[in-house]
């Protein structure tokens, strides 16, 4: 990260002055007279400092532009506005005005899709936003996808959150954030209606989980989110743990 850069550029020039101090032995004269060389070794540490900076700048840069990837930061492809991950703000409002019920359920799938997402080290603000907005097109709901898209465009929506939208409409993750959300908006909607409905008994959470996952792995819904059985297994906990 950046701040770990700058603290290890701060440190060089540091155990540059230490080593030039170790090659005299400490020796202030015969320091000061090889200053030149100890003024030279200094100088080159914060140099390359200054370069390594310029250069990670350079290629954060290119990367958020999308014409290269070398560290893995985010691009356009995948970058979420901070704007759109405020349940206030002007889209959840929106959604908020059309029904209240869907506007807490969408905050609490955003919710718990994000501490999931952050306990088995998924990208949480595209879990969060996906969960916020995976009902997004029911304002619209005769029109789900081409409302999407359109919402998409008018609020900056990434690649990845639109698609991320969709394929939860389909039942077809792609990837694990979709995954995610999907499992999630089935646990708040059980939830949901257990406690809707009082005269019915709430199951165990550790059985509401595994009824959801055996669901969704009958009707083939996690086929494409390359998830092993190993992750499967950390997800159930995971959930048990935030439920």
């Amino acid at each position: 990260t950046m701040r770990e850069l700058v603290f290890s550029g701060l440190s060089l020039p540091v155990f540059s002055a230490v080593f030039v101090m170790v090659r005299y032995g400490f020796d202030m004269r015969k320091i000061s007279a090889g200053k030149a060389y100890a003024i030279i070794q200094i100088l080159s540490a914060v140099v390359v400092v200054l370069i390594t900076l310029v250069v990670r700048q350079t290629i954060e840069q290119l990367e958020n532009a999308g014409v290269c990837t070398v560290y893995g930061i985010k691009n356009k492809e995948t970058v979420i506005p901070k704007e759109i991950l405020n349940e206030d703000c002007e889209l959840m409002s929106e959604l908020k005005s059309f029904s209240e019920r869907l506007y807490i359920h969408s905050v609490a799938v955003g919710r718990m899709s994000e501490g999931v997402a952050k306990k088995m080290g998924y990208d949480s603000a595209l879990a969060k936003a996906g969960g916020m907005y995976h009902e997004i097109g029911r304002i619209k709901k005769d029109e789900f996808e081409d409302f999407v898209k359109m919402t998409a465009e008018k609020y900056d929506f990434c690649n990845a959150l639109t698609g991320l939208i969709i394929q939860n409409y389909r039942k077809k993750p792609e990837n694990k954030e979709t995954a995610v959300v999907m499992l999630s908006d089935s646990i708040v909607s059980m939830v949901d209606y257990f406690e809707k409905n009082t005269d019915k008994t709430m199951p165990a959470k550790e059985k509401i989980i595994e009824g959801i996952f055996l669901n969704r792995l009958k009707k083939g819904n996690l086929s494409e989110c390359d998830i092993s059985d190993d992750e499967l297994k950390k997800l159930k906990k995971v959930y048990e743990n935030i439920m």
